[in-house]
């Protein structure tokens, strides 16, 4: 039985009659992500959703080799999130220019003040949504007689 203060469900998933391996992708659930990150043990828990479903799992000491489980991580590496300039257009405009990469959300962000926290925190300014290919972004900023701080995330 599943305890909603500590586990977290990742999958639900039938095999649909199908014999022989089947491959399920799992959500990037924080515990799981920091489990494989700082390299501790993940238990994964495979329960029935109902009293009519059957499932049959081979475990690391079936005899065959080829039909023992596996846990299979595809990691992808973040990359680096640069604004590669700032122009000024104007008296009131600035131009920011930066490259993203694709399948990942780039979110840019402002201030008035450092630090941070005392200026009334970062606000986001501009998003570019996720996309198939990489792109080269100009985000022009119309500032009132103020000085901004700039920054970039990345998200995915």
């Amino acid at each position: 039985m599943l305890n909603p203060a500590v586990d977290v469900s990742l999958v639900q998933f039938t095999n649909s009659g199908v014999d022989g391996p089947v491959s399920f992708p799992l959500a990037m659930a924080g515990a799981l992500v920091s489990n494989v990150v700082v390299g501790t043990d993940v238990n994964l828990y495979l329960t029935a959703t109902s009293t009519s479903v059957d499932f049959t799992f081979n475990s690391r000491d079936f005899t065959g080799t080829n039909s023992w489980p596996s846990l299979t991580i595809t990691a992808v590496a973040k990359p680096l999130a640069r604004i590669a300039s700032i122009e000024r257009l104007g008296t009131n405009q600035v131009a920011l220019r930066f490259n993203t990469v694709s399948n990942w959300t780039y979110a840019v962000q402002g201030v008035t003040g450092l630090p941070a926290e005392s200026a009334g925190g970062w606000s986001n300014l501009f998003t570019v949504p996720a996309k198939p290919a990489d792109d080269q972004v100009v985000y022009v900023d119309t500032v009132m007689n103020q000085q901004r701080f700039y920054r970039l995330l990345l998200s995915q």
